[in-house]
């Protein structure tokens, strides 16, 4: 597909194999928000700090079934250490935005579930960073190593796995396919002056302390009631939740 000038201008150079995503994102909003952004803070070096960072959203089911923790704990034995992190409320829009070029053949029921679902209650973003070198895109790698939303092609280590992950609705997290989703997906969740925030963060060769990290977590936990997701037991909630109604 060819990019029409009159639309936009070519996204930067390494930052998709796809060259249709290269042109769908010439006319993103979003995208060009968050790499004007990236930019103003790294300069030169934007597309070499994208190379080595990604994102990871752990939706409100990871928060509500737990899964957080033994998620970063993952993370340094597969060669990623946490950079930053922040409690984003994602909204129907937000939903529709970030995964607005999968969800064109989308049932409207799948749809709908997943407002319910990602409107639950305020998910965690972390800023991931790989802890060597890589010639592959960290976003790359990742998206590879957590695992397939189909839990049949699931293989041994991959994170999803771990996380004792059985449906492609209850996924538990979100993750960019590539460094230019990555710029995207920074603007689309967060205001300016977070994702400036995080940019510089990402950008430094510090990165946030696990006790912030931890104090985030602490936080999901205390407002959000821990749930099980095993499909029988919410049923049995449901039946009992139903049972009440009636009899009050």
């Amino acid at each position: 597909m060819e990019i029409d000038k009159r639309y936009g201008p070519e996204i930067p150079p390494n930052l998709t194999s796809m060259p249709e995503k290269a042109a769908l994102y010439a006319t993103d909003a979003y995208f060009w928000e968050g790499w004007e952004d990236l930019e103003e803070i790294a300069g030169a070096s934007a597309a070499k700090l994208l190379h080595a960072h990604s994102l990871i959203l752990f939706r409100p089911d990871a928060v509500a079934a737990r899964r957080l923790r033994p998620a970063l704990l993952w993370l340094p034995k597969n060669g990623f250490s946490v950079v930053a992190s922040r409690q984003v409320s994602v909204d129907r829009h937000q939903v529709r935005a970030l995964w607005e070029y999968q969800w064109n053949a989308a049932l409207r029921e799948r749809k709908d579930a997943c407002d319910l679902l990602m409107r639950a209650c305020p998910s965690l973003l972390v800023a991931i960073r790989t802890l060597e070198p890589t010639r592959e895109p960290a976003a790359c790698r990742f998206a590879m190593l957590k695992g397939s939303s189909n839990p049949v092609l699931r293989e041994p280590g991959e994170l999803r796995g771990l996380l004792n992950y059985k449906s492609r609705m209850l996924s538990f997290i979100h993750s960019p396919d590539e460094p230019a989703d990555v710029v995207r997906e920074v603007a689309l969740l967060l205001e300016e002056k977070d994702r400036k925030g995080l940019f510089k963060t990402m950008n430094s060769s510090a990165g946030e302390s696990a006790d912030a990290v931890n104090a985030l977590i602490d936080d999901l936990y205390a407002h959000v009631r821990e749930h099980s997701l095993n499909l029988s037991m919410a049923v049995d909630r449901v039946e009992a939740a139903a049972r009440r109604a009636i009899w009050t």
